[in-house]
């Protein structure tokens, strides 16, 4: 799969959407409880790219 496939897939760019909210609401809100909102969001939709990767390039080798 080429990089640049990669980087345009849906599943990326859901990712660089969650972790980009979570980082700007942490960064630009007010509050401790929306500071953490923001960064559980960022992490998780790291976090789930991560995974879902790793279950497609398992799914791939089998």
């Amino acid at each position: 799969m080429s990089v640049l496939k990669k980087f345009t897939s849906r599943k990326f760019l859901c990712c660089l959407a969650g972790a980009a909210i979570g980082l700007i609401s942490m960064l630009f809100l007010e509050g401790t409880l929306t500071d953490l909102g923001g960064c559980l969001a960022a992490v998780a939709s790291l976090v789930s790219y991560i995974r879902t990767e790793g279950e497609v390039d398992k799914a791939r080798l089998k």
